[in-house]
């Protein structure tokens, strides 16, 4: 069903650049559990500068993380026209980037802070989305039998105003920006869940295409006026890139959202470009793999080699197969849409359950989701492991680039209403089969992985992404002719390593592929995370075997020990 259109009051906030100056012709908007940095606040309203997160400034208790299948950390937004903040407290909104020209905002009788009442345009719609749409697709999950969500009731109002999107200059400084674009308010967003329950979504999604157009002056969603005209040139390009990070607290890695740009520090190795279907970023995925970054393998078997899972196709799959064709990709490949809008990674069933048996998890049926088994000792040991899932995705070039999501941002939280208490829980979705030919790589997939979108050139690119331990943020403009990245843009491949080494664990001797016990090894005990030192020291013990940390570049194969031993470089 079609919505009908309609401009809004909104506000962006735009980081300077988190390097020491900002560059010309890129935006960098804040996360919603970044450190507010004085905005607005120069009298410590919210408590002063840095003391408080852009969630915690908006009412959330949260830090600014979401659930209820995370946690995650959403872009920020200001909601209404920013030069009315003094007077209306506007708050922050969480929000998700998708490739589109409409805007989705909670409003406030679903929970959220947008309203469309002051509109001089406002009608009411009240829809249930066809599950074959990306708007279904990319919020919800493909099928409800297959997980603990299904079909959802929207209704929505619609309205006329300005939006605005602002640079921070300093610590209570900024400029501000203002343009127009379409803007849906969601007045009721219920999920109906298979235990008989239902939720609202705590996050919008951000139409880039309008934002895109506005902030480079090329094209005006609407009638022009002068605020569009002003916005010439505060972008370079019609692009933007992401890496989501990761919000937990073990880890805790920023996110970056660069508007025109794109940080030449989150991204490891060759980028891949991709053409887009109908406005969609779609990749062929070539390979799925269990690997190890280094030592032995934490995964319950006894071969030394990648585990590969994938086969192809799943056999009958007509959609699937006419969409490989239409596309031109590889025979056997996997369609793909990567979007920061689906919490999970949505897979052929085949390759989900082609995973489990490698893994401490249980296929819980009452919500269609992969558990972890947090009783079992071994699952301490794959999800502080240096083992990875390795995706291979091939691009339009047909040059196969690979993105391992390590088992640390695997291991995420499942929490009311989706289940009765938090529980742990491995976001492969088995899907039976896909309404559009295509599987979806949410949120649990972006948060190793660079995205990248270009208006200009209608193409998206993909990379891997580094761990937390990033180096010093280097901000880069994409120019408007660019196809691509420059090979010296990106980070070396070993950079993923050095990024990890101090959150991973290294095995260095094997496991009983039964049991997860080491072998040859006496007594018991889990995996128990030690002290870590300023030179990546740390104190383990399993069993009676020595694990050590991924980084301790001079430690030997020595098996298994007496004592538990510090080990640092």
């Amino acid at each position: 069903m079609s919505l009908g259109r309609f401009i809004t009051a909104l506000s962006v906030v735009a980081l300077g650049g988190r390097a020491s100056a900002a560059t010309p012709g890129v935006l960098q908007i804040p996360f919603t559990s970044d450190a507010l940095v004085s905005l607005n606040d120069p009298g410590g309203q919210y408590g002063g500068p840095g003391q408080m997160t852009y969630g915690q400034a908006h009412n959330q208790a949260s830090m600014g993380r979401y659930g209820p299948d995370g946690p995650w950390q959403a872009v920020a937004i200001s909601v209404g026209d920013f030069a009315l903040k003094e007077s209306t407290r506007n708050p922050y909104s969480g929000v998700w980037p998708v490739i589109g020209g409409v805007t989705f905002l909670l409003g406030g009788q679903a929970g959220g802070n947008y309203t469309a009442q002051a509109s001089q345009r406002k009608q009411s719609v009240s829809f249930r989305p066809d599950p074959s749409t990306y708007f279904t697709n990319a919020i919800m999950t493909y099928d409800g039998q297959t997980s603990a969500e299904s079909a959802a009731l929207v209704t929505a109002n619609s309205s006329v105003g300005q939006l605005s999107v602002h640079r921070l200059l300093g610590a209570s400084d900024y400029e501000s920006f203002n343009f127009t674009a379409e803007v849906v308010e969601m007045t009721v967003w219920e999920i109906s869940l298979r235990n008989g329950g239902k939720y609202t979504p705590k996050t919008g999604l951000l139409g880039m295409k309008a934002v895109l157009n506005s902030l480079t002056g090329n094209v005006c969603t609407t009638a022009c006026t002068k605020e569009d005209f002003k916005n010439i040139g505060v972008i370079g390009s019609r692009t933007f890139s992401l890496h989501i990070g990761s919000v937990s607290t073990i880890i805790g890695q920023q996110g970056s959202f660069a508007l025109g740009g794109y940080e030449q520090t989150r991204i490891v190795g060759p980028v891949g470009v991709f053409d887009l279907m109908d406005d969609m970023p779609v990749v062929f995925l070539r390979d799925l793999f269990l690997g190890v970054e280094s030592g032995y393998s934490p995964f319950l078997t006894d071969r030394a080699d990648n585990i590969s899972v994938f086969t192809g196709l799943p056999l009958g799959d007509v959609r699937s197969a006419e969409l490989n064709s239409k596309l031109r990709a590889s025979q056997g490949s996997v369609v793909l849409t990567p979007s920061a809008a689906a919490p999970g990674i949505y897979l052929p069933r085949y390759l989900c359950e082609g995973l489990a048996p490698y893994l401490p998890v249980i296929h819980d049926p009452s919500t269609g989701y992969y558990l972890w088994d947090t009783a079992s000792p071994f699952y301490n040991v794959v999800v502080n492991s240096a083992g990875y899932l390795g995706f291979v995705i091939s691009d339009r070039n047909a040059r196969n680039i690979t993105i391992k999501v390590p088992f640390i941002l695997l291991d995420l939280d499942l929490e009311p209403p989706l289940v009765p208490v938090t529980t742990k829980y491995f976001p492969c979705h088995p899907l039976p089969s896909s309404p559009g030919g295509h599987w979806l790589l949410g949120r649990a997939f972006l948060q190793a992985a660079f995205f990248g979108y270009s208006l200009d050139q209608n193409v998206s690119y993909l990379a891997q992404a580094p761990g937390p331990d990033v180096e010093q943020s280097v901000v880069r403009a994409w120019r408007p002719e660019s196809v691509g990245v420059p090979e010296d843009s990106s980070l070396p491949l070993d950079a993923f390593y050095r990024s990890w080494w101090r959150h991973m664990f290294r095995l260095n001797t094997p496991l009983d592929p039964v049991s997860g016990v080491p072998l040859r090894a006496t007594g018991g005990g889990g995996l128990r995370r030690g002290k870590r030192g300023g030179g990546g020291a740390v104190e383990l013990g399993l069993g009676g075997t020595e694990v050590v940390e991924l980084g301790d570049e001079k430690e030997k194969e020595v098996g298994v020990v007496e004592r538990k031993e510090q080990v640092s470089d």
